[in-house]
């Protein structure tokens, strides 16, 4: 399984099936897309197969690919949930998912709607978590792969076949084929 297809199936569990809560500002929803952003779906009878269309088409693009599997799964689950400028937004000075999983937490406990929502929120990243943990250790990074934090603004993972040297404050990375795998 693919992680896209991993993350697809998690999302759709986490958001759920129906719903037009009164407290709820996105109004009807279902599988996370609400009609307040997407008012020409026919919501109620939107599904699983077309709310991963547009995940795949409006929400996936939208986190960057370099970022590390683990990372890339819990932000595109804060877009979906929450938009992707927000997720963007968070990952501006975030890199790791455990400082997202904090940031999103108190994120929520700030929202008007916490009392109505914040247990299930909480559980969502709870669940979320062992997810996201049990992919990364079913699928730990192959050794010829390079993750670089605290040089960079955002994290970059180097996929291929390279020949790296420290020096100072600086690496020298060189690439001299793509992965064989």
């Amino acid at each position: 399984m693919t992680l896209w297809e991993r993350v697809g199936r998690s999302i759709l569990r986490h958001e759920g099936g129906y719903v037009n809560n009164p407290n709820d500002p996105g109004g009807e929803t279902k599988y996370g897309i609400s009609k307040r952003s997407y008012p020409n779906v026919d919501i109620k009878n939107l599904t699983p197969e077309q709310a991963l269309e547009i995940y795949h088409r409006d929400f996936w693009p939208r986190i960057p690919a370099h970022l590390p599997d683990p990372v890339r799964w819990f932000a595109f689950d804060c877009a979906v949930h929450h938009g992707p400028g927000q997720a963007l937004m968070w990952l501006k000075s975030n890199h790791t998912v455990a400082e997202l999983a904090s940031i999103r937490l108190l994120f929520f406990a700030s929202l008007s709607t916490w009392e109505h929502f914040g247990k299930g929120w909480v559980r969502r990243v709870a669940y979320l978590l062992q997810e996201i943990n049990e992919w990364a250790q079913a699928h730990p990074l192959p050794a010829n792969t390079v993750v670089l934090h605290g040089l960079v603004e955002h994290p970059i993972t180097l996929r291929g076949n390279f020949v790296w040297r420290a020096r100072s404050q600086k690496i020298d990375i060189r690439w001299v084929g793509p992965t064989e795998e």
